[in-house]
């Protein structure tokens, strides 16, 4: 069966094949980049620059998004059961919220995150981007984002809010 996206469909969605394993050091947080665009309909997505594979730009005549995040760990380390991984989403470079957050990350891609929003209110311009927080107690001095297909990051016009 081949799905089809509705012809009023615009948002994208992207994903970090072709880039590195993205490493997150212990007791710290990054932006997470992406640079495939699986889908862009209207242009929200911009690969350039590497500030601008961090995020998404709503574009005109758009007062609602969702955004989609799936990370997948690519750690081949033992975590201790104290460590954390939290992922944040920021609207205009601040932090708006929690996206999710785990604990004791899986190890070896066992595990998928995947979180989901609320429509969120904005307007043309804002951009939007997620970090992720690694806080160990462990010995493991980096938790590990994989560079795959499932590691992706996703936004969606929302009719109506």
């Amino acid at each position: 069966m081949v799905m089809r996206r509705s012809r009023n469909f615009q948002g994208a969605l992207v994903n970090k094949i072709g880039l590195a394993v993205q490493n997150i050091p212990r007791n710290t947080a990054q932006m997470i980049q992406f640079n495939t665009e699986i889908d862009d309909v209207g242009g929200w997505f911009d690969n350039s620059t590497s500030l601008l594979r961090e995020r998404f730009t709503v574009v005109a005549g758009i007062l609602f998004v969702r955004l989609f995040l799936t990370i997948e760990f690519s750690n081949a380390g033992v975590y201790s059961a104290n460590d954390t991984v939290i992922h944040s989403l920021f609207k205009n470079g601040a932090l708006l919220g929690e996206f999710g957050r785990l604990n004791v990350p899986p190890t070896n891609g066992v595990n998928f995150n995947t979180f989901t929003t609320l429509p969120i209110p904005c307007v043309p311009g804002d951009f939007f981007g997620v970090n992720t927080q690694f806080l160990t107690v462990s010995v493991l001095p980096a938790t590990r984002i994989a560079n795959t297909a499932t590691t992706s990051f996703a936004i969606e016009a929302v009719v109506g809010g």
